[in-house]
């Protein structure tokens, strides 16, 4: 993401809610974005949805990848104004002969024929008579909103037809269940040698890399 906002942009106040104002005109503790929200992400932390999580909030849903929601913080978790969705990967109906998904009785591929997991990223806010909507490629942690390079368009369109019942309409279809767990769990070994690699690697590709082309030479003789 770029370093120049405009004030009013919901990236913006998220990557530094104390500087940039919310959809209320107003920064930090008095930001406001909505009495209703949804995120779709399959990575998350308690920073950021703890800045979705403001004082006006009626109603936050967040789906997610079920290993995930058990990392968040149990008071995070607790919150009543919010729902927490699991993806269900063992719902996604699969034939073990193709690897795809099966046909439904009228021969037509059924809805996740190529999902292997949660991918998408999605935000949407209903504030007033809109709803405010960020797509891309940022997953709902602190680090996807002010350190990685991502990229985040933001919408915005009458809340009737793109509102939050309206998205969480348009999901039923697609393997979520309610999450049951509590949070607090540890992340594991493997967990912390992964985001340790990609530390690594994303290190690796901020460095700045040369080429210098060397002169073709003529090809012998012999291997003509």
């Amino acid at each position: 993401m770029g370093d120049e906002f405009e004030q009013g942009s919901i990236v913006a106040h998220l990557r530094d809610p104390e500087n940039f104002i919310a959809l209320n005109n107003k920064t930090g503790d008095a930001a406001f974005l909505g009495r209703d929200k949804l995120v779709i992400s399959p990575f998350l932390d308690d920073k950021l949805i703890g800045w979705l999580q403001d004082r006006w909030t009626e109603n936050l849903y967040v789906y997610s990848r079920g290993d995930q929601l058990d990392l968040l913080n149990e008071t995070t978790v607790a919150d009543t104004r919010t729902c927490f969705k699991a993806f269900d990967e063992l719902g996604i109906p699969e034939s073990s002969d193709s690897g795809l998904s099966d046909k439904d009785e009228s021969g037509v591929q059924r809805v996740a024929d190529d999902l292997t997991g949660l991918h998408a990223k999605a935000y949407f806010c209903d504030y007033d008579h809109f709803t405010y909507a960020i797509l891309g490629s940022a997953n709902a942690t602190e680090a996807g909103f002010t350190k990685n390079v991502e990229f985040l368009l933001e919408k915005r369109g009458a809340k009737k037809r793109l509102g939050v019942q309206r998205i969480k309409e348009s999901l039923k279809d697609v393997p979520f269940a309610d999450y049951l767990g509590t949070g607090g769990e540890a992340r594991s070994e493997e967990d912390v040698a992964a985001f340790r690699l990609e530390s690594a690697l994303r290190d690796a590709a901020a460095q700045p890399f040369s080429s210098t082309p060397s002169p073709m030479t003529e090809p012998s003789a012999r291997s003509r």
